[in-house]
């Protein structure tokens, strides 16, 4: 295995055992975190539409800013390929985003794809395709450099039909074990920094602060009600927050994870 292979393989069964999900999973988050520049924290359930009928998409998150949307469609293979019959089936998936008419989609057994194809176009019916940027990524731990012919040919067919100024922005790309690493690289020099004011439970009677310092870090230890800590998260949805305390989420009943608290760090002055 080259060894670019093999440290995309050693990140995907890092994210695997921490979130106890299996390696087609953990890739797939691996490759949205990347492709998206998101922490991988801040995957969302929702955008999943892997499953039956799911036309080769796995991921379809739609991101609306004020007068403008990015639109991802990954689909991810753990693998060390790049399939043509597979690109093929994800160009007829887009023909289901762009193309067929709406009667057609209530035949679509996959709910979750059906009801985010919806939600596209209700967005491009609001926004016009001219503010939406399609962003498509075909990835693998494959070498994208060297796909087949047939591969080519079918990746340029569907450029040409979608790369027609139509939108603001279409592109479908390859990715591979080499664009991956590029990108991880990317993300681990990124300072991913959180500025926030947050309430802090004082007692002037009691010591309920807790000062140290190590090295360049200074720290302090105190209590902060939960809904601060819920405002600081909502407030940094790409989930940068976890970025240093990685957890997998329990649900909203049942177990909490009581011995890992949330770590806060206040690096320098």
């Amino acid at each position: 295995m080259d060894l670019r292979q093999q440290i995309i393989s050693n990140r995907v069964d890092e994210i695997a055992s921490s979130l106890r999900v299996d390696a087609s999973d953990a890739f797939m988050r691996l490759a949205f975190s990347l492709v998206t520049g998101k922490s991988v924290h801040a995957f969302d359930a929702t955008d999943v539409v892997d499953g039956g009928q799911d036309k080769q998409m796995d991921v379809f998150m739609i991101e609306e800013q004020a007068d403008s949307a990015d639109v991802y469609i990954v689909q991810t293979k753990y693998a060390d390929s790049f399939s043509s019959n597979a690109l093929v089936q994800l160009g007829n998936g887009l023909r289901w985003v762009f193309q067929r008419p709406r009667k057609d989609l209530d035949s679509l057994a996959n709910t979750a794809l059906r009801d985010k194809i919806l939600e596209y176009r209700a967005l491009q019916s609001n926004l016009g395709p001219s503010n939406i940027r399609v962003h498509v990524r075909f990835v693998t731990i494959g070498d994208a450099k060297r796909v087949s012919a047939e591969f080519l040919q079918e990746l340029k067919g569907i450029r040409e039909a979608y790369g027609n100024d139509t939108f603001e922005v279409f592109e479908i790309d390859q990715i591979g074990f080499d664009e991956l690493t590029d990108l991880s690289k990317m993300q681990e020099r990124q300072t991913r920094r959180v500025d926030a004011e947050l309430k802090v439970k004082y007692d002037a009677n009691n010591p309920s602060l807790i000062k140290y310092y190590a090295q360049d870090l200074q720290g302090l230890v105190c209590s902060i009600p939960a809904s601060e800590i819920a405002r600081l998260v909502n407030e940094n949805p790409d989930g940068a927050v976890f970025d240093l305390n990685i957890r997998r989420f329990l649900g909203s009943r049942g177990a909490v994870n009581k011995e890992y608290p949330i770590y806060l760090y206040n690096r320098g002055g």
